[in-house]
């Protein structure tokens, strides 16, 4: 019987870059948390061999997308050759700094090693998830991170969830070669000290984010208007937090208005002005929720790419 399983996107909660590295990548710090919005992957473990299909025209080339590698890398590590049909129902946009390659790759990782019986630990999956990107180790954590280094340094946090966001994609993707060429770079690491995160109560945890920033944002925002007609819109809709997300081009907001049981709640969707999409308004999940299927491990030692 095939197995399906849901593939979370991301949102940076905050992102700072504090400086170029002498092998062209970025030194970073970002507070990662998962959303309720899914791609969705069904595993055909009847099949004769290896496939891949996906309702997104993009993804048709089963060899260069992150689900294929994922297999490889699988292959490659334990010597065996997986039989399995994938097929990759794509919900979160490409381009759009939510991570869902990312989480697809993580998704067939953990699935692939638990439903083929592969007996891989915690920390092999943990190596490969980094040699397929930096990002994609986040995706096996509990659900709520720390990234530090190129974003392969990770520590879990705890932080409120008893909140929504809302998502805009305005149709253009960015790339994150794209996104850090244009990369403003912090004097400090205001996530320096991630314990003052840790013990963030929900009264606090609003103000916090409202004082959070993405590096990356005006740069991408040069390079795609949109960016920041999103964030406006956003915040004229009662955000009382927005930003682009990654390296955008979508952009997320925090409604002040989710706490009196205002209109985003009520109607899950809301408009806001011309280019963007309307966002969704998507949960945010927590340890508990996450614990179970995306494990509680840290990934200190990993080496990632970025760009």
């Amino acid at each position: 019987m095939p197995v399906e399983i849901a593939a979370h996107a991301k949102v940076n909660l905050a992102l700072y870059v504090l400086g170029r590295r002498p092998d062209g990548y970025h030194d970073i710090a970002t507070v990662l948390q998962l959303v309720s919005l899914h791609d969705t992957l069904t595993f055909d473990f009847n099949a004769s061999a290896y496939a891949f299909t996906s309702d997104h025209p993009e993804l048709s080339d089963s060899e260069s997308n992150l689900v294929t590698k994922a297999v490889r890398a699988l292959e490659r590590s334990t010597g065996r050759t997986l039989a399995v049909a994938i097929h990759l129902n794509k919900v979160i946009p490409v381009g759009a700094g939510l991570g869902g390659g990312s989480s697809d790759a993580a998704a067939t990782l953990r699935t692939l090693n638990d439903q083929a019986a592969l007996g891989l630990s915690a920390a092999r999956l943990y190596h490969l998830a980094s040699e397929l990107g930096s990002d994609v180790p986040f995706f096996l954590t509990s659900g709520q991170a720390l990234a530090e280094g190129r974003g392969e340094r990770l520590t879990d946090l705890d932080l409120p969830t008893n909140y929504h966001v809302c998502i805009a994609f305005p149709n253009v993707a960015v790339s994150a070669r794209e996104g850090y060429a244009r990369a403003r770079i912090s004097l400090t690491n205001p996530l320096g000290d991630y314990r003052i995160g840790r013990s963030l109560t929900p009264g606090l945890f609003g103000g916090w984010l409202r004082y959070c920033a993405n590096d990356l944002e005006p740069g991408v925002s040069s390079l795609v208007p949109e960016v920041a007609d999103g964030v406006r819109a956003m915040r004229a809709l009662g955000a009382n937090h927005a930003a682009m997300t990654g390296s955008g081009s979508a952009v997320f907001g925090r409604p002040e208005t989710l706490r009196r049981g205002g209109p985003w709640r009520a109607h899950g969707r809301y408009s806001p002005p011309a280019p963007c999409e309307s966002p969704a308004s998507l949960r945010v999940r927590g340890r508990r929720e996450c614990g179970a299927a995306y494990g509680s491990h840290r990934g200190s030692d990993l080496a990632g790419r970025r760009e």
